[in-house]
């Protein structure tokens, strides 16, 4: 699992994508945790899929 996250902030860190598609609901690390690990100047637009049906759920996912 944390391969998988780092390669993904190293992703983003090498290739500056405009935009990336995350998971809220990923296993051990999220989307979120993507998020938190890549400094802020190199944020792109992000697009989250999840399988929250309630905005309940997705506002305490834990983003803030």
């Amino acid at each position: 699992m944390r391969g998988r996250f780092v390669r993904a902030v190293e992703k983003i860190l090498a290739l500056s994508p405009d935009i990336v598609f995350l998971d809220v609901q990923m296993p051990g690390m999220d989307g979120f945790d993507v998020l938190r690990a890549v400094p802020k100047e190199n944020l792109p637009g992000v697009i989250f899929l999840t399988t929250y049906d309630r905005l309940e759920d997705w506002l305490s996912s834990g983003w803030t």
